[in-house]
């Protein structure tokens, strides 16, 4: 009878594991794309856009800056500390454009990513980095990836989970 039970324990806890696993969040979408002139901070020469991050399930919308320096070696998306509300345009900007490769520098709204009073968690406002992603990486047929700095690494971190 033990075994039986041990071995329907084990299994039920498999299956669960499964379950958690496969379970995706749902993304928000990015909408209100507007050219906009640069906020201050951002690499001389860089083309900045304002998107709205909406529908993202427990937060609010959120405006999100974003200044890319075009390149065509790949698209590396940039993400400060903090909430991510000042662009980060280190020297490595440029370095990185001189390369050859797009640089995309983040600058949000209102008190940043995280700031979401009503949000049950971290988790549940990492949506809006989630969601900048996968809207930035879908018009990107280069390499694509993230480099972020301090907070900004669980920006990255907790958008890699949705």
């Amino acid at each position: 009878m033990q075994v039986r039970t041990i071995l329907f324990l084990l299994l039920l806890s498999w299956f669960l594991g499964l379950r958690a696993h496969g379970q995706t969040r749902r993304l928000g979408s990015v909408t209100k794309v507007q050219n906009v002139a640069c906020p201050s901070g951002f690499t001389a020469g860089s083309s900045c856009q304002l998107l709205t991050i909406h529908g993202c399930p427990s937060v609010k919308d959120l405006g999100v800056t974003t200044g890319m320096l075009a390149g065509k070696a790949g698209t590396i998306v940039v993400f400060g500390g903090g909430g991510g509300t000042r662009p980060t345009a280190g020297a490595f900007v440029t370095d990185y454009h001189n390369m050859g490769y797009t640089v995309i520098d983040t600058d949000w709204d209102q008190g940043g990513w995280d700031m979401n009073p009503t949000a049950p968690n971290i988790l549940t406002s990492a949506c809006r980095g989630a969601t900048l992603l996968n809207y930035l990486s879908s018009s990107s047929a280069a390499p694509f990836c993230a480099q972020e700095f301090s907070a900004g690494s669980s920006e990255v971190a907790y958008a890699m989970s949705w």
